[in-house]
């Protein structure tokens, strides 16, 4: 009889672990620490958001993660609905014509603080896919995160494509950007790929490395136009930290992956100060932990 309660508790405890990570990726969870009535989505960009054409019918939300209803957009792609919840849950399909779901959730949580978890290819069509053109432009643009999770790209890969980071993040509440959240994305970045993917974080003090295989070092400014504009600047941090080995590993070359900020000077005299510029951090704010490490004529 003990050996028969054993193996059920067995069967049990395996059922609930699958269902912990089965579940987690089939949805895009907001968890917010003041509780909505209701929520608009897409409140700046309301006509690129989703086309027309699309199926509403395929994007649904839930406040309790179990019952799940379309998301009743309209043709132009704006959409209010009652929540009262502080969780919301999204999954199915989301995405425009154009496979993005670019300032989807443009200040939808305005004067909030939100934890964001799940996948995104959960309100993708839940299979992995390969990167388009503004894919996640202002995805989370004013969305008023404080925290997101390493994987919440994982199933994304490809090349960075023109405006796919756009505005991503900008203007939220992130105190640190985790290991990896890029990881699967590899390759030439075309115009705008990561223009202002973090601007203005102002409670930003830790940058994990990012993950990325970038596979040229000569790219136009605008691949990396203030990424990290005015981030950390509020007065309450001291410091931010960065990869071990210096800032951000963006720039790469065959052979030769530049991991620091003395590597890429001395490696990429001629384009490293525009290059670096062009990230939004002139003047290379002392609350960087590698600052002595970059060269005197760039500060």
């Amino acid at each position: 009889m003990v050996l028969i309660l054993l193996f059920v508790a067995f069967l049990l405890s395996g059922c609930s672990e699958d269902n912990a990570s089965k579940n987690t990726a089939e949805y895009l969870k907001f968890t917010l620490g003041t509780a909505v009535d209701s929520v608009q989505l897409g409140t700046t960009y309301s006509n690129i958001i989703i086309a027309a054409d699309s199926a509403s019918s395929l994007c649904e939300y839930s406040i309790d993660g179990e019952t799940y209803t379309p998301v009743p957009f309209d043709n132009n792609g704006l959409v209010s609905f009652s929540a009262d919840t502080n969780t919301i849950y999204f999954k199915g399909d989301c995405r425009n014509s154009g496979g993005s779901i670019a300032y989807m959730f443009d200040e939808a949580f305005p004067d909030n603080s939100v934890q964001l978890s799940g996948s995104i290819l959960a309100i993708m069509g839940g299979e992995p896919l390969t990167t388009v053109n503004s894919m996640f432009s202002g995805t989370f643009y004013k969305s008023r995160l404080t925290e997101i999770p390493a994987d919440l790209f994982a199933g994304i890969s490809g090349e960075p494509k023109e405006n796919m980071f756009f505005d991503t993040f900008a203007f939220n509440k992130l105190a640190s950007i985790p290991d990896g959240l890029f990881s699967g994305i590899s390759g030439a970045p075309a115009e705008g790929a990561f223009g202002q993917t973090f601007y203005n974080t102002p409670y930003l003090n830790k940058i994990g490395d990012l993950g990325m295989d970038i596979t040229e070092s000569t790219v136009d400014e605008s691949v990396y136009s203030a990424m990290f504009g005015v981030a950390g600047r509020d007065e309450s941090v001291t410091e931010i930290t960065v990869p071990e080995g210096g800032l951000i590993n963006l720039f790469t070359e065959p052979g030769n992956k530049f991991t620091s900020l003395v590597e890429l000077y001395n490696g990429n005299e001629n384009g490293a100060f525009s290059d670096y510029s062009a990230l939004g951090m002139d003047g290379w704010s002392t609350k960087y932990s590698d600052y002595n490490a970059i060269p005197d004529s760039w500060k």
